[in-house]
């Protein structure tokens, strides 16, 4: 009895520690996928014991799980090291995209707000847009 409430203290302190490490819905979504994945050497084999009806793949099944989901092997802290690993690369890519969102929002306008990127530092020609007015000007005839 008293080792059943050992491993039960050690289960929920676990089970806390990894709560409070995932701390915001991202990174439980991507727990949740990891964990998903990681595990599917168990309910894969388990699956195709009950597509294919032979007791041969139930083995495989119990025996993965057996050793990779057992209280304690490094499965949690494998999956929690691969989440922040993930949420890192996703932190990353995420930062980029704003940038590049933010640099082709800025090259849109330019310094006084009229002309366009491809006009950036191109001289004004005569009987085109004026700068100051933005009327249209006439050539002279000649």
């Amino acid at each position: 009895m008293k080792f059943f409430k050992w491993l039960k203290t050690k289960l929920v302190k676990i089970l806390k520690s990894t709560w409070k490490q995932l701390k915001d819905r991202t990174n439980i979504v991507i727990y949740i996928i990891v964990n998903i994945v990681v595990s599917s050497e168990v309910w894969i084999p388990y699956l195709l014991a009950i597509i294919t009806g032979n007791k041969w793949w139930w083995g495989i099944g119990s025996a993965c799980w057996a050793f990779w989901l057992a209280p304690f092997t490094p499965f949690t802290v494998i999956c929690v090291a691969l989440t922040f690993g993930i949420r890192k690369i996703y932190d990353k890519l995420k930062a980029k995209r704003k940038n590049k969102k933010e640099t082709k929002d800025n090259d849109n306008t330019s310094s006084d707000g009229k002309s366009k990127p491809a006009d950036k530092g191109r001289e004004p020609v005569s009987g085109t847009e004026s700068e100051s007015t933005g009327e249209s000007e006439t050539l002279p005839p000649g």
